[in-house]
């Protein structure tokens, strides 16, 4: 059963989505690469809403988790295109409390409008059993949404509150080092926590659209669910599968970029020849590899590459990505599962990582360094949590983290500057 695909003029994603939000659509996800165009993973924006199908659990059995969404997965047409999503499940999945328990939220989308930002065509694509009335709707909502549509007038402002004091960071940090001074590990992500109350006026994808044109994230993603809304500008990639191959992409190392050319380039330079920031990331690639060969064939975990340096809208990062061949009986979902959370957001070894992680930071993290993934046909692609603000409808708040890997030769600055960089032009961009 193959789904309908429908070719439309192309028109700017970011516009469609707030057309979408004003024409009654809800649970809207937008998945946008559409501004990150020198990135190869930028090819294709995921737009869709009003889910045929939700699911949530809250759970600290990971079996249960890939019990939830396996069933839906056998709703949907199996179909193998060139178009990344012809219908099928978007997850959103938290960071593990401190009791172990993780939040799965999970839709089913059985229509999407797909951006091709290469080719500059857009396709609805849909299930055969759509109305025709529906189909006509989606088309004739795509063919009126003007090419700048209005917003609303000025918005009240954010003002982001830090959990912790520079006292607390600096507690925090301190006792990280000891425990890598003594042993116990080799590296922790330690992250710290701000949060504001959100106006009654305060349109949260319209802000999206704000903050995916600023971070030019190729996996920036916007989720919409009945008590939570995420914006993510993750630069990220955690689990690609496609076609029984797995890649990993993880990021250790940053940079803050510059207005000004030559200091542009000299941040460049000092990210690439730092020693600090290439032993991070290979602790992390070794620890991913491990982690990979959970569901991989034996032997086929490789490294593709090291040490890459890849450029976005307000930093500069070291990438390096990780491949193998996906275990012949092993589902994609407990590849993500046995491989989860990210080793780049917890630290080496994983578990002592996590341990020291929910004795020093006092808040739960929720779906921050959690995952954002879909599954349609024989592909699946995830990204990594990271540079996201998290809404709480009914409390009416919105939190966003910011954070960095703490090694030996870590300096208690520079560390808590960075977790500052990485998240302080993103908050200027949600504020107005």
């Amino acid at each position: 059963m193959n789904p309908c695909i429908h070719q439309l003029p192309y028109k700017d994603p970011c516009d469609i989505a707030i057309f979408l939000q004003k024409s009654g659509f809800t649970h809207i996800v937008f998945l946008d690469s559409s501004n990150s165009p020198q990135h190869p993973a930028a090819k294709f924006s995921i737009l869709c809403a009003n889910p045929a199908q939700q699911n949530s659990l809250h759970t600290n059995n990971k079996q249960q988790i890939i019990n939830t969404i396996e069933p839906l997965q056998r709703t949907i047409p199996k179909h193998d295109g060139p178009l990344p999503f012809y219908g099928g499940t978007i997850s959103a999945i938290s960071y593990p409390d401190k009791n172990g328990n993780i939040d799965l939220i999970t839709h089913l989308y059985t229509w999407a409008f797909i951006f091709d930002h290469s080719c500059n065509i857009t396709s609805l694509v849909h299930w055969p059993e759509f109305s025709s009335d529906t189909q006509e709707r989606l088309i004739s909502i795509y063919s009126t949404a003007p090419i700048k549509p209005k917003t609303a007038g000025t918005e009240e402002s954010l003002s982001f509150k830090p959990s912790w004091t520079k006292n607390e960071y600096t507690s925090a940090f301190n006792t990280i080092k000891n425990y890598i001074t003594s042993g116990d590990t080799y590296q922790i992500n330690l992250t710290q926590q701000f949060t504001a109350k959100l106006p009654e006026t305060y349109n949260p994808l319209k802000k999206f659209t704000q903050l995916s044109r600023l971070a030019k994230a190729p996996f920036s993603a916007y989720f919409e669910s009945e008590n939570t809304i995420l914006m993510s500008a993750s630069p990220e990639r955690f689990i690609e599968i496609s076609q029984d191959k797995i890649r990993t992409q993880p990021i250790k190392g940053t940079r803050k970029r510059h207005d000004t050319p030559a200091l542009d380039a000299k941040a460049i330079e000092e990210l690439k020849s730092s020693i600090k920031d290439r032993a991070e990331n290979l602790m992390i690639v070794d620890l991913l590899r491990n982690d990979l060969g959970i569901s991989s064939e034996t032997g086929s975990v490789e490294v593709e590459g090291l040490f890459n340096i890849e450029s976005f809208g307000t930093v500069h990062h070291m990438v390096s990505t990780i491949n193998s061949k996906l275990r012949q009986g092993t589902s994609p979902f407990k590849a993500i599962i046995d491989a989860f959370p990210g080793g780049s957001i917890t630290g080496a070894p994983k578990k002592r990582a996590m341990e020291i992680i929910n004795e020093v930071e006092p808040s739960n993290r929720g779906f921050y360094c959690g995952c954002l993934m879909y599954k349609s046909g024989e592909k699946l692609d995830s990204n990594i949590l990271i540079r996201t603000f998290e809404i709480n409808k009914k409390d009416k708040t919105i939190e966003v983290w910011g954070g960095g890997g703490i090694v030996a030769d870590s300096e208690l600055e520079s560390e808590y500057q960075e977790s500052l960089d990485k998240i302080s032009r993103l908050i200027d961009s949600i504020k107005d």
